[in-house]
């Protein structure tokens, strides 16, 4: 994850303010069932995603390096570069400038953490346990298990790289392997996954300030992606569509499953009335 500065938190509070101005056009009437629920659901999901976001670094890096010495069955690096357009350069043809690179390094390098961030805090301080679960789950409890899948599989590498331009994100790293890691895993976006899974949440918020914001952020990072030559075209249209599966997924199981602070809850209520 990365680290913040005095600026980076200043923006990212900035943000932040944006995002809850106007949360009371979402909130509901707080009940005994509601408040059980936030308890029994609502926190230890937060705190789930706190571990896992911990974990996911050390984690993640050891699966991906060992991703080296797979014989992935697909590998898509020429099949990709020769289909007309899918290397998206026309994105950043169409228009560059140095101040704008800057900006979508930015969106870029935090597209990871604060779209999820950004609802997951709006939905917490509306202590709605629903909320948090759909955006937890959604952006990245179940993105991440689901798409190593696909990267297990898939040996697709970083656009910039097939085509052996400069890394406009200009990072540098201390040997060729550490590169190789950094420059795969490209099938789908997960950069694109989290962005449009948020997207697709925030735009059921009553909230238009919230909603709206949240569309016009999601793209960005989604464009970033193609203006940096990072990912490919149709790698995130994969991620849009993965994204859209995981956040159906993420309803069904939310709908279906029966909340257990509400059937733990009932059972309080019902000893209570017999003890009456």
């Amino acid at each position: 994850m990365p680290q913040f500065d005095v600026l980076q938190w200043i923006i990212f509070s900035a943000i932040v303010l944006i995002c809850i101005v106007n949360m009371r056009a979402d909130s509901e009437p707080f009940t005994l069932r509601h408040t059980a629920n936030f308890a029994v659901l609502g926190i230890p999901a937060v705190l789930l995603l706190l571990y896992a976001m911990k974990a996911a670094p050390g984690l993640w890096w050891s699966v991906a390096s060992n991703q080296l010495h797979l014989a992935h069955p697909f590998q898509w690096n020429d099949w990709f570069q020769s289909i007309p357009f899918n290397d998206g350069l026309f994105v950043r043809e169409w228009f560059h400038h140095p101040a704008w690179d800057n900006i979508m390094r930015w969106v870029y390098n935090y597209g990871f953490y604060f779209p999820l961030w950004l609802p997951l805090i709006r939905s917490f301080m509306l202590r709605d346990t629903v909320r948090i679960m759909r955006y937890t789950f959604a952006g990245h409890l179940l993105q991440y298990p689901l798409i190593i899948l696909f990267y297990q599989t898939i040996l697709l590498q970083e656009v910039w790289y097939v085509l052996g331009m400069p890394d406009l994100l200009q990072r540098s790293w201390s040997s060729e392997s550490e590169k190789l890691v950094y420059v795969m895993n490209c099938m789908p976006s997960m950069h694109t996954s989290i962005a449009f899974a948020m997207l697709l949440l925030a735009r059921r918020e009553k909230d238009a300030v919230f909603r709206n914001f949240m569309t016009v952020y999601g793209a960005l990072i989604i464009y970033s992606t193609l203006y940096l030559r990072i990912h490919w075209v149709l790698d995130v249209a994969a991620g849009m569509v993965f994204a859209y599966a995981v956040v159906k997924l993420t309803d069904f199981l939310i709908d279906r499953v029966p909340s257990i602070a509400s059937l733990a809850m009932s059972r309080v209520l019902r000893v209570r009335r017999q003890w009456r």
